[in-house]
């Protein structure tokens, strides 16, 4: 299904470079294309010997295929993808921003969403460093990754306590470690704030663009995590089956907003090539 996805992705952002040549929107959709590949390559490397309804660190680690490093080398790929999701939606929900005072606010959001990006890899990255390292350093124990301090009632997605790619109750669930939350490190839900608060938090200077921003920010998250989370109640397969049916969410709020652009006569806008043939006068 998620090569199907791909495909269809890949075909629908082929019609917007011909048909309109928007970088922003063929990047985002792209961009959310690429996870629907990676999901592909990840089956081929999936662990199945992980009880997705009671996921523990010993039967992760106790997983020949969780230790194999195609698996962690991919689910490492996953949450980088994951990280910059918020930026790429911000790219195709302001895609046909003209005015300087909305470019200017949606630099400082893509800004944001950078740094937020950054902030959630940091998270993983700083469980390679072990809790003896951070001791030497000055850091209290308590800011430091303990993989036998999760539990199977996490409610964070993604938290886990090994790094691994494992067959979900519905789909594909990602393990992965991350530092405990703190003043210093944010949780998860910087995700949902970067990805949704765009979307009422930037004023176009119009009610009906702002009313029709809410709008769509409500279809994201409606259709998104809350149908996620209602599938499954694993945590780590939550943001898969998001990700999984993501390029439908993008496919269709372009196709929306190519529709308004194409009733207001602005959407064939890509000129056409030059063939090199002289003109008759």
């Amino acid at each position: 299904m998620s090569a199907a996805f791909s495909v269809m992705g890949l075909a629908f952002a082929a019609w917007v470079y011909k048909t309109n040549g928007n970088g922003n929107l063929i990047q985002g959709v792209v961009y959310f294309v690429l996870m629907e590949i990676l999901q592909v390559v990840q089956y081929m490397y999936i662990a199945t010997d992980v009880d997705a309804a009671e996921p523990t660190l010993k039967a992760m680690q106790a997983s020949p295929t969780c230790n194999t490093f195609p698996n962690q080398a991919l689910t490492v790929v996953g949450l980088l993808h994951i990280a910059f999701q918020p930026y790429h939606t911000a790219l195709l929900f302001g895609a046909f921003v003209k005015s300087e005072k909305n470019k200017a606010q949606f630099a400082v959001v893509r800004r944001l969403q950078i740094i937020g990006a950054l902030l959630l890899i940091a998270r993983h990255v700083g469980t390679y460093v072990d809790a003896a390292t951070w001791k030497e350093w000055g850091v209290d124990a308590r800011y430091t990754f303990d993989p036998q301090a999760w539990a199977t009632h996490e409610v964070e997605w993604l938290s886990g306590p090994f790094l691994c790619t494992y067959k979900g109750l519905k789909h594909l669930a990602w393990s992965i470690p991350l530092l405990p939350v703190s003043y210093y490190t944010n949780s998860f839900g910087l995700h949902s704030f970067l990805m949704f608060v765009p979307f009422f938090a930037v004023d176009t200077g119009r009610f009906l663009m702002n009313f029709c921003n809410w709008i769509a920010g409500t279809f994201l998250f409606l259709t998104g995590p809350i149908i996620a989370d209602w599938i499954s109640p694993n945590k780590h397969e939550a943001g898969s089956i998001w990700c999984f049916h993501s390029i439908m969410q993008i496919v269709l709020m372009v196709a929306l907003l190519a529709t308004t652009q194409h009733a207001s006569g602005k959407w064939y806008i890509k000129p056409a090539k030059d063939t090199g043939a002289k003109k008759i006068k």
